[in-house]
């Protein structure tokens, strides 16, 4: 926020939603679908403010000429309602998701100490003609002066209460309004000290020291940076169009830099950078083929951690089917990065609570200046004004009588505007404890919702802190995820440390330790049925094959059989059973045995193929 920029209130705790009616107000499951906060500066003569609020004007208008929504037209082209404040469609609408016209749009501005909070919202139905059970609501709240203002913009989606079948996802795009603000002539846009751009930079040695270095080194970086590395052979792992396009779908979100490995000169001073700062540093390199995302404010001091990066390896990007797909991955964890900061404005909701906290500061400033100007005058009547003269007691009796009357109605005044603010307090405390208890019923029907589904616990949707790099990585969401199911030994960790994490394939591996948890999980410890053979029926749930036991041959060899023995707790464990990676020049391997008396399974091995007596005869002959 500019440090010209002071409103009272925008420090005060507050609810991060404040109704404006209770009649205008639904709760919905909305799903953010863009986000972004960015600084508009002024570098001409024309008002950063003003140029914002052309620009939302803009987008509004166009909005609703697309929904053919001729009474919004007329509302948004016909006076200067719309930057003050006032404006309206329809005439009731303050911002809320209840709405059941295909298009809704308000304003609301509040001025004072030079300063201007204004906010915009529009709901409005999908204007495809297959997604008419989908609305879309935006937000937008700029907040500063003439010089510079800071803009917040919140794009979400909802499905219409009641309808029931298949939604298709929304892809994630950049939305145009974005576009005009990077378009404004006389206007600088930036995230903290970066200028925002919807192009790549590929990275050259004067790029590298003079661009690239001060944006990561920078502790107090808002921006992300998304650096999408080239394999040796020059070529991305992307298996779809062009990479320039990246930057275009996440202008506003983050900066896009490519790194072109195949130059070997580059390469050395590429890896020098990653070496120079601390021992900690390395951490923080982008593999070969793969993309990194360095989220703001990390400091290459300290080890790299899934608050700090977050990296989609080469293969996993090798597979993803589309630029759009990447792009939903990107901005969809982008999108959570932008927290509400306690002085942003964002929707109509923070204008109101800023206009109701200097309304309470104004009436506690003129009533503590009517207790001090009372605590200053002198007694209106002295004890020696029985000495005065008759007409001069007269007068100044008057005089007393006058002032304390006019005392008395600067007092009843202060307690009817008092009374009139606490009655709109108390309004909005009463719809914010129905929002809650709306809130509260929704959350228990949900959670009723999902006990009675058939559903195993260990399927239910959990949210991963960063995609796993590697192996280890992989163990570790496993052992946070599934804590109750599987248990993992000593020479599981041991074999995931030795695994060459880049000649695997990282979301196979999740996923096989996955269906141990879940699947193998619920046919072998919750006897879950199944049709046929054990391990067919495995294969057919999962994709990946399941082998119960050794061959003869294997577990006549001592050494080998000894290889998958492991102890846990006490108790000895064979580990015959394994998953099979489905690329064999790979060879992943994972070693298990259910335990239905500790209604756990045992991984012994991650990692490798173990020796076996076919795999032995193989190396001899060769």
């Amino acid at each position: 926020m500019p440090e010209a920029v002071r409103l009272e209130g925008l420090d005060a705790p507050r609810s991060t939603k404040l109704s404006i009616s209770r009649r205008d107000r639904a709760l919905e499951m909305e799903v953010q679908h863009y986000r972004t906060r960015f600084t508009l500066k002024a570098t001409g003569k024309r008002s950063a403010l003003d140029a914002a609020l052309d620009v939302v004007r803009k987008w509004a208008t166009e909005s609703a000429d697309n929904m053919d929504c001729t009474e919004a037209l007329a509302v948004l082209e016909g006076d200067d309602a719309f930057c003050s404040g006032a404006s309206a469609y329809p005439a009731h609408w303050h911002g809320s998701t209840a709405i059941e016209l295909p298009f809704a749009f308000a304003t609301a501005r509040f001025d004072a100490a030079g300063s201007c909070a204004w906010a915009f919202e529009m709901d409005k139905l999908d204007g495809a003609s297959k997604m008419k059970m989908r609305r879309w609501h935006t937000r937008i709240g700029i907040l500063g002066t003439a010089e510079s203002v800071t803009v917040n913009i919140q794009i979400t989606h909802r499905i219409r209460t009641g309808f029931f079948g298949e939604v298709e996802l929304p892809f994630a795009n950049v939305p145009r309004i974005v576009k005009y603000f990077m378009k404004l002539p006389g206007m600088r846009m930036c995230v903290g000290n970066i200028d925002v751009t919807d192009r790549e930079v590929k990275l050259d040695h004067k790029k590298l020291r003079k661009e690239f270095t001060l944006e990561l080194t920078d502790t107090e970086r808002e921006l992300p940076l998304v650096v999408l590395s080239t394999k040796r052979n020059g070529e991305t792992s992307l298996g779809f169009g062009n990479s320039a396009l990246l930057a275009e779908k996440l202008v506003g979100m983050a900066k896009v830099y490519v790194v072109d490995v195949s130059d070997d000169e580059f390469l050395a001073e590429w890896s020098r950078f990653f070496r120079m700062h601390s021992a900690a540093s390395w951490d923080y390199r982008c593999p070969f083929g793969s993309l990194k995302v360095y989220f703001p404010h990390l400091d290459l001091k300290k080890f790299a951690n899934e608050e700090t990066t977050h990296c989609l390896p080469r293969n996993y990007l090798k597979n993803l089917e589309s630029l759009d797909s990447l792009v939903g991955i990107l901005v969809d964890g982008m999108a959570r990065l932008v927290g509400k900061r306690a002085t942003d404005v964002l929707d109509i909701a923070d204008v109101e609570w800023i206009r109701s906290k200097n309304s309470e500061n104004r009436l506690t400033q003129r009533m503590r200046k009517l207790i001090a100007e009372r605590n200053e005058k002198p007694p209106v009547l002295q004890s020696g004004l029985h000495n005065e003269p008759a007409e001069e007691q007269s007068e100044s009796h008057e005089a007393g009588s006058d002032a304390l009357s006019k005392e008395c109605d600067e007092w009843q005044q202060l307690a009817l505007d008092y009374d009139a603010e606490n009655r709109e307090l108390n309004v909005q405390l009463a719809e914010l404890e129905a929002s809650l208890a709306e809130a509260t019923a929704k959350v228990d029907a949900l959670e009723h919702g999902l006990s009675n589904r058939n559903v195993p616990a260990a399927q239910a949707a959990f949210v991963l802190d960063a995609i796993p790099e590697t192996l280890m990585d992989v163990l570790k969401v496993a052992e946070r995820q599934w804590p109750d199911r599987i248990v993992l030994t000593d020479a599981s960790w041991k074999g995931a440390e030795d695994w060459n994490d880049n000649e695997g394939n990282i979301p196979d591996e999740y996923d096989i330790v996955k269906s141990v948890a879940t699947v193998l999980y619920d046919m072998a410890i919750n006897g879950m049925p199944y049709e046929g053979e054990f391990s067919q029926a495995f294969q057919n749930e999962t994709g990946f094959e399941l082998a119960l036991k050794e061959g003869s041959q294997t577990k006549k060899n001592g050494k080998m059989m000894d290889k998958r023995s492991v102890e846990y707790d006490g108790k000895e464990y064979g580990m015959q059973m394994h998953v099979k990676g489905r690329n064999p020049k790979i060879g992943f391997r994972l070693y298990c045995e259910p335990d239905k008396e500790r209604g756990r399974i045992v991984i012994g091995h991650c990692g490798h193929h173990l020796e076996t007596a076919g795999t032995a005869r193989r190396a001899v002959n060769k």
